[in-house]
C-alpha cells in the first residue's frame, strides 16, 4: 500500500467538537491495539469525546472507511518548553506496519506542532515498546527526561 492510497482526517475541530463521528467508532479497533484497556463501544466514544473537549485533538489515516492509524495529540503552553505539542497516543494497524503510515501521521503532526508555534514534539512511550521506541529513533526523537508515575488509587 503506498501513501496516496490512504488519506489523513482530523476528527475535531479547534474547538474540539466531534466533526465525524462515526470515525470515533472507526478508531477503536486500531487505538485498542495500544491501548487495550480503553472501554468499549459508546463508552469508548463517550471517552474520547470527553478528552477532545479538554483540549486533546484525534488524527486518524484511513483508507475508505478502514482506520489505518490513530494519533491523540494536544497543544499547549507550559512553564518549560514555551508551546509544547504533545502526542498522547500513535499507533498503525498492526496489520499495516512499516508500511510509511506512522511516519506520514508523524509528519502531519510535525505541520500541526509549527503552526502552533511549538519547538518540540513530545511523547512518552513505554520502557516495554521495544518497537515503538526504534520507531521513534528513526524519526528522529531522542531521550531527554526520565516520566514518573505515582498512583493514588
Amino acid at each position: 500500500m503506498s501513501k496516496s492510497e490512504w488519506q489523513l482526517l482530523d476528527i475535531c475541530n479547534d474547538k474540539g467538537e466531534v466533526l465525524h463521528a462515526a470515525w470515533l467508532a472507526r478508531a477503536e479497533g486500531v487505538h485498542r491495539q495500544l491501548r487495550s484497556r480503553l472501554p468499549q463501544g459508546q463508552e469508548y466514544s463517550d471517552k474520547l469525546v470527553r478528552a477532545l473537549r479538554a483540549g486533546a485533538r484525534m488524527t486518524v489515516a484511513h483508507d475508505g472507511e478502514q482506520v489505518l492509524g490513530v494519533a491523540i495529540w494536544r497543544s499547549y503552553e507550559d512553564t518549560h518548553d514555551g508551546i509544547k505539542f504533545y502526542i498522547d497516543d500513535i499507533v498503525t494497524d498492526e496489520a499495516h506496519r512499516l508500511r510509511g503510515i506512522g511516519s506520514s501521521l508523524l509528519a502531519a503532526l510535525e505541520d500541526k506542532a509549527r503552526a502552533f508555534g511549538a519547538t518540540n514534539l513530545v511523547l512518552d512511550v513505554g520502557v516495554q515498546r521495544h518497537e515503538t521506541q526504534r520507531f521513534c529513533f528513526r524519526e528522529g526523537f531522542s531521550i531527554i527526561s526520565h516520566s514518573f508515575k505515582k498512583p493514588l488509587v
